[in-house]
C-alpha cells in the first residue's frame, strides 16, 4: 500500500501546485480575492508532498497518506475544472444572450402605484406588461407556475394563484396579447418540483408557444436546477441558470462563484443570474465582477440607486438589468448616463 500510496500523494501534490500556479499566472488579478483559498491549497500541496515523501520512504505515514489522498484527488479534480472552465470561457462567444444598451428591463410588468400587498393584483398582467412595453421596456421578467392538471402556465408569482380581473391569466393567453417582437424571462416556479413526465409536457408546450415567428430566439427560462433546465437547452430553448452566492465580501465567495461557473459552462445555458445584493452588503461586488467577467450576466432585484446601476450597467457582459421595485420605469437608461 506504501509503495502506491507515496507516487500517488507526490504526483497530487505536484499537479496541484502546477495547476495553482498556472491559474494565477493566467488571472493574476485574481490573487488577493482567492487568497484564503490559496493559503487552504498551500498547505494541502505541502501535506501532500511531505506525507507522500515520508509514506515513499517506508516512513510511518500511512494512516495520514490514506486520510490525505481523497482530499488531494477532489483539489486536483476541482482545480483543474476551474481552470479548464476558465480558459474556455473566456473563449466562448455570448450568441444567445441579448445585446442591447437599454439593459433594464421590466420587472412583471409596470406597476403604477400602490403597495406590494396591492401588487398582487395587477403584476404580470396583460395590463402593466404591456404598459411597461409602452413606457420603452424591451423585455420583461414574468413569474410563472406549471399546472398539470390545467395542463398549461399559470402566470402568477404566488401559490395560490394570483387572479388577474378575477381570472387565471395562463402564459398562452399574455403571449397571444403582447409577444410580437418582445423578449421575455420566464421566472419558472417550483420547477424541480415537478415529476419527470409533468416537466416534459410543460416543455412540450414551451416548444409550441414560443415556435411562432422568432420567439424562440427573444424567449429565456429560467430555473435554479442546472441539470434540469439543461433539458430545455437541449431541446432549443435559451436557458438563465439563477444562482444566489454569497455576499461578495464572503471569503468562500471565489469558490462558489468557480462551482457556479463549472455548472453554467458544462450545461451550455445561455446566461447566467444573479441578484445585486444591497448597496452596504453587494453580492455583485468587485470580486464577483471580476470572476464573472466572460459570463453573460442578467442581474436582478437592483436597488434603484444611481451610482449602483450606473456600475452594473458599464459591465459589458451584464445584458439585462431589472429593479426591485416595480413602479419605477427606468428603460431608457443608457450605460453611459
Amino acid at each position: 500500500m506504501k509503495v502506491v500510496t507515496g507516487p500517488l500523494l507526490l504526483l497530487l501534490g505536484l499537479l496541484l501546485l502546477s495547476i495553482t500556479i498556472v491559474s494565477n499566472v493566467v488571472w493574476p488579478t485574481e490573487f488577493l480575492a482567492r487568497a484564503p483559498q490559496l493559503a487552504f491549497l498551500a498547505l494541502l500541496i505541502v501535506l501532500l508532498l511531505v506525507t507522500g515523501l515520508r509514506s515513499y520512504r517506508g516512513k510511518r505515514a500511512l494512516w495520514t497518506a490514506l486520510l490525505l489522498l481523497p482530499g488531494g484527488l477532489l483539489a486536483v479534480a476541482l482545480s483543474a475544472t476551474f481552470l479548464w472552465v476558465d480558459y474556455r470561457l473566456a473563449d466562448r462567444d455570448w450568441a444567445g444572450a441579448p445585446d442591447d444598451p437599454h439593459k433594464i428591463w421590466s420587472t412583471r410588468g409596470l406597476v403604477i402605484g400602490g403597495t406590494v400587498t396591492e401588487w398582487n393584483g395587477t403584476q404580470n398582467s396583460i395590463e402593466s406588461i404591456q404598459r411597461g412595453f409602452e413606457q420603452g421596456a424591451r423585455g420583461v421578467e414574468v413569474d410563472v407556475f406549471f399546472d398539470p392538471e390545467l395542463g398549461g402556465f399559470v402566470v402568477s408569482h404566488d401559490r395560490p394563484y394570483n387572479l388577474k380581473n378575477g381570472e387565471l391569466l395562463m402564459l398562452e393567453s399574455l403571449l397571444d396579447a403582447v409577444g410580437e417582437d418582445r423578449m421575455f424571462w420566464l421566472d419558472w416556479k417550483k420547477l424541480r418540483h415537478l415529476e419527470a413526465d409533468e416537466y416534459q409536457q410543460a416543455l412540450d408546450l414551451l416548444m409550441r408557444l414560443t415556435a411562432r415567428s422568432d420567439l424562440r430566439q427573444r424567449f429565456y427560462v429560467e430555473g435554479e436546477a442546472p441539470f434540469r433546465i439543461r433539458q430545455a437547452r437541449a431541446m432549443g430553448l435559451l436557458t438563465i441558470f439563477d444562482t444566489h452566492p454569497l455576499a461578495d465580501s464572503n471569503f468562500l465567495t471565489p469558490l462558489i462563484i468557480s462551482l457556479y461557473k463549472s455548472l453554467y459552462y458544462f450545461g451550455e445555458h445561455s446566461v447566467l443570474a444573479l441578484e445585486s445584493g444591497p448597496i452596504d452588503q453587494p453580492i455583485f461586488g468587485p470580486v464577483t465582477v471580476r470572476a464573472l467577467r466572460d459570463v453573460p450576466l442578467f442581474v436582478y432585484h437592483v436597488p434603484d440607486d444611481a451610482e449602483q446601476i450606473r456600475s452594473i450597467a458599464r459591465q459589458d457582459n451584464v445584458r439585462v438589468i431589472i429593479l426591485s421595485d416595480q413602479r419605477l420605469n427606468r428603460f431608457g437608461y443608457l450605460p453611459q448616463d
